[in-house]
């Protein structure tokens, strides 16, 4: 997938980073998935973050959304769509270069 993004996606896609939300299949089981299986329809269905069982700020997981493959070298995107709570792009300040 990663491969056949635009030059601008993929460095987009390489400086993003996932947000999963706490506790995720309790998060989004109030929410209906897409007919494709790949992510939640965005209705605000899921579950505030208040009412999820105890959880740690520190314990969320933030990943990458492009990894290399160990094997080949290759990049590729890799992520859990339903459980995605946000999507951040890292932005480099070029003004200090």
């Amino acid at each position: 997938m990663f491969d056949i993004l635009p030059p601008s996606l993929k460095s987009l896609a390489i400086r993003s980073r996932v947000n999963y939300a706490p506790h995720p299949y309790v998060w989004m089981g109030p929410a209906a998935s897409r007919s494709t299986g790949l992510g939640l329809e965005s209705e605000g269905k899921e579950m505030p973050l208040d009412e999820l069982p105890e959880w740690k700020e520190g314990l969320v997981k933030t990943l990458p959304l492009v990894w290399r493959n160990p094997g080949t070298g290759e990049l590729h995107l890799q992520c859990h769509p339903s459980g995605i709570q946000e999507l951040v792009s890292l932005h480099f300040r070029t003004d200090s270069l």
